[in-house]
């Protein structure tokens, strides 16, 4: 589903990448691991379409990325959901808001169905009606988790989506991870640097000097 090869990158005069590659299937749990600077983060913004390939080649669902700059933007709308590691929730919005604001960008219909359907779920239904001020750190992230999934994207990317939470708010978060997996057919792709975690993971990959490994 995503194959990245060749990968060159640098940063001034500091390789980032070096003839590295990097495959996900379909339907996968993947962590991404690595010391900081590594370049996890850009990796992950690269998959995602948020940063150009400067050398390499990148295919998704066997497909070369499109050259057009608006077919690339819908292509990444159409196919990749974000979580960050500081939610970026608006807190002037309720919860409800918040989750269905991608929806409202793309100009699709909002059913409160289906935002119902996915907070209970996620165990933030009774929530839809706050404001995010008012909320705890695992409550936030999980309405972040639902507001990437809301779309129903095919590919989540979560960058330390665990990394500001106490060790039972970060368990809840890897077992939604999973749920959203199985049901939603989601292939997750999870930056961390935790590995108290890895049995949640079908696979996981290491950034090192310049090569990205999978870890056994």
């Amino acid at each position: 589903m995503i194959q990245i090869s060749h990968l060159q990158k640098k940063f001034g005069d500091k390789s980032i990448f070096d003839d590295a590659s990097f495959k996900v299937e379909k339907n996968r749990m993947i962590a991404i691991k690595g010391h900081s600077g590594v370049g996890k983060t850009t990796l992950l913004n690269m998959i995602g379409l948020l940063e150009p390939i400067p050398s390499g080649e990148y295919l998704l669902n066997d497909t070369v990325l499109p050259k057009n700059k608006k077919q690339v933007e819908k292509l990444r709308c159409d196919t990749f959901s974000y979580l960050f590691q500081n939610s970026n929730l608006i807190p002037y919005l309720s919860v409800f808001e918040n989750i269905v604001l991608p929806l409202r960008n793309k100009k699709r219909k909002i059913s409160s169905e289906m935002v119902l359907e996915l907070t209970d779920k996620l165990g933030i239904s009774d929530l839809l009606d706050k404001k995010i001020e008012y909320l705890s750190g695992g409550e936030k992230t999980r309405i972040a988790i639902a507001r990437a999934a809301i779309t129903k994207n095919p590919i989540l990317l979560a960058d330390e989506p665990t990394g500001n939470l106490d060790p039972q708010a970060s368990e809840e978060v890897m077992k939604i991870f999973t749920m959203l997996k199985h049901e939603f057919d989601i292939t997750i792709l999870v930056v961390t640097h935790n590995d108290q975690y890895d049995a949640y993971y079908d696979e996981i990959f290491a950034i090192s000097e310049g090569k990205i490994y999978e870890r056994n």
